[in-house]
């Protein structure tokens, strides 16, 4: 029987080494999962913005005139100017309308604007006095 004892001290000791040499084996793949995991996240950031680097010649248009710098933005020749440095003034006042027949009737209807939002007051007025 003492000789059954010292093979079982044997098989157990080498037990213990595989259990052991197993932790240090899942250990390492677990750090070298997280390690992969961290590479695939940033090489598809990377791909992501490549893409998005590639794209910004048909996207963009940059022009220097006459001390003002404009970005456009648009497809297939359709750009619309999305900033401007310096940044134009705007204009004073809208113009009148020119000819006889367009003053008289622009006065026409701010006058009838005018008497308008009078009548809408009025009401409101009405309104807040009765109750």
């Amino acid at each position: 029987m003492h000789g059954a004892t010292r093979q079982d001290e044997t098989t157990e000791s080498e037990g213990l080494t595989q259990w052991a040499m197993g932790m240090v084996l899942s250990a390492v793949g677990a750090c070298l999962l997280f390690i992969l995991k961290l590479v695939g996240i940033l090489l598809l950031i990377i791909l992501v913005l490549a893409a998005l680097l590639l794209l910004c010649p048909f996207c963009a248009d940059v022009c220097w005139q006459k001390d003002t710098l404009t970005v456009k933005a648009g497809a297939l020749g359709i750009t619309f100017p999305v900033f401007q440095y310096p940044r134009p003034e705007p204009p004073a006042q809208p113009e009148e309308p020119k000819g006889l027949y367009r003053q008289a009737e622009s006065k026409k209807f701010r006058a009838w604007r005018a008497e308008r939002k009078r009548k809408k007051a009025e009401k409101k007025g009405r309104a807040a006095r009765k109750t």
